[in-house]
């Protein structure tokens, strides 16, 4: 068993491809010795909670707190976790605590991952998050390269982005040899932990999104 432990920040654990590929990558984590806490911060009906229950019993729903209490309250869970990679994908609530985290826990590896550009929605969506707080981000991943240079095309650090292609497979089959070396490329200090992961599961909202 690993001591390795990441804290996930979604929205929710709704029905959708985003929600389909946060099963996935937690499904192989935990095959590979992780474990993992997933914190909510939208309310709303979690459809999918119990499918997550069966991989993690540590699921927190940050909204059970008043929104002045978040920064906090997170701040105690990651400490009381002891976490090591605090992972946001696609909360707007995950992205708006990062500078707080990183000021008050500056030695933990932070890290976006993106599925795709929402271009009718905060001037490319959550992409764009990614750009206004890439300097508390360690490293951003994307699903494409083509999102890539989209977000690069708009001032992000090229060595800071990751491109990791739907590679990672369940216990019962391997790691690739490709994803290890990008992880060990790309993230940060020495004695950061590493993780990489990506799937695409979603329907194209736009088709510049994808190569």
């Amino acid at each position: 068993m690993t001591d390795r432990h990441l804290l996930c920040l979604y929205p929710w654990l709704a029905l959708g491809g985003a929600d389909k590929f946060n099963l996935d990558m937690i499904a192989c984590l935990t095959d590979y010795g992780w474990r993992v806490t997933i914190v909510t911060t939208q309310p709303g009906l979690h459809h999918w909670r119990d499918d997550f229950a069966r991989l993690t019993d540590d699921i927190i729903d940050l909204t059970m707190y008043r929104p002045e209490e978040y920064p906090a309250q997170l701040t105690e869970i990651i400490r009381s976790h002891s976490i090591d990679c605090v992972l946001v994908s696609h909360s707007s609530v995950g992205y708006e605590l990062l500078p707080y985290l990183r000021a008050h826990l500056p030695h933990i590896t932070y890290v976006a991952y993106c599925h795709f550009v929402e271009p009718i929605w905060g001037d490319g969506g959550y992409p764009r998050m990614g750009l206004t707080f890439a300097p508390v981000l360690d490293l951003q991943i994307v699903s494409s390269h083509t999102l890539k240079q989209w977000m690069c095309e708009r001032g992000a650090d090229n060595d800071r982005i990751a491109v990791v292609r739907p590679t990672l497979t369940r216990r019962s089959g391997t790691l690739p040899a490709t994803t290890g070396r990008s992880c060990d490329h790309s993230w940060g200090s020495h004695n950061r932990r590493r993780l990489c992961y990506s799937w695409r599961a979603l329907s194209v909202r736009s088709s510049r999104c994808w190569p």
